[in-house]
């Protein structure tokens, strides 16, 4: 079962993400860097069987070089999740506790008989 985020919510809470756009579009960059290369990836596997050609027919240059690519593209791949991993958590982190410095800051200008 999906939740829906309702666009009411989303509006109240804009204000403390907004300040952290760079961090937001950094992360999404790295969602993109990393689908790409998920993708990639797949595409040199093809390529890969692509060169195993028959029984003493493989092309072991072109492996070895599909090879190095390939771990270039995992490193890209975990190095983008690992920085998505930490944009997010750290932009979780920070709205919330502007949000919760917000609050307490409104809380204590309310008069006591509230």
């Amino acid at each position: 079962m999906h939740k829906i985020i309702d666009p009411k919510t989303m509006k109240k809470f804009w204000p403390y993400l907004r300040r952290y756009r760079r961090q937001m579009l950094a992360a999404a960059f790295f969602g993109i860097l990393a689908g790409g290369a998920g993708v990639l990836m797949t595409w040199q596997i093809g390529a890969a069987i692509d060169r195993l050609i028959g029984a003493g027919q493989v092309d072991f240059a072109g492996l070895g070089k599909l090879l190095v690519q390939f771990a270039a593209l995992i490193l890209v791949t975990v190095v983008s999740q690992l920085l998505i991993q930490r944009l997010g958590n750290a932009l979780a982190y920070r709205s919330t506790a502007d949000l919760r410095d917000a609050t307490f800051t409104h809380l204590n200008h309310l008069p006591l008989r509230y």
